[in-house]
C-alpha cells in the first residue's frame, strides 16, 4: 500500500501547515515523497541484516570484549561464525539483548 493512501490528504496538508514555517519549499506532494522514500529504505533494512564485529558490538554495549565473550557463551547474545577466524554479532541480537533488560546482575 502507498504511503498515500494510509495517511489521508487533510493530515498531509496539516503536517505541511505545521512545517512550512521551517521548512517554506515544502510540499504536499514533496513530504509524501520523503515518507515513501523513508518506507522504502525501512523496508530494505528488513532485507539484509547488519552485522558488528565483536569489538563494534563491545563498543555499542560498552563493554570490553571479554565481557562481550562472556554474553556469547552464556547464550544471552548470539554469534555468528563464517570461519575459524571471522565472527560476526546481528545487531539484532545486539537490541534484543538491551530490549530484555541487558545485563541484570551483581552491583550498578
Amino acid at each position: 500500500m502507498q504511503i498515500s493512501q494510509k495517511i489521508k490528504p487533510e493530515i498531509i496538508a496539516g503536517a505541511v501547515g505545521l512545517l512550512q514555517p521551517y521548512m517554506p519549499q515544502l510540499s504536499a506532494q514533496g513530504l509524501v515523497n520523503a515518507l515513501a522514500s523513508f518506507e522504502n529504505t525501512e523496508d530494505k533494512k528488513d532485507t539484509l541484516e547488519t552485522f558488528l564485529t565483536p569489538r563494534q558490538a563491545a563498543e555499542a554495549l560498552q563493554v570490553s570484549k571479554p565481557t562481550l565473550y562472556r554474553l556469547i557463551h552464556e547464550n544471552k547474545i548470539s554469534l555468528i561464525k563464517a570461519t575459524k577466524r571471522l565472527s560476526r554479532i546481528p545487531a539484532a541480537a545486539i537490541r534484543e539483548y538491551l530490549a530484555n533488560g541487558g545485563y541484570s546482575g551483581g552491583r550498578v
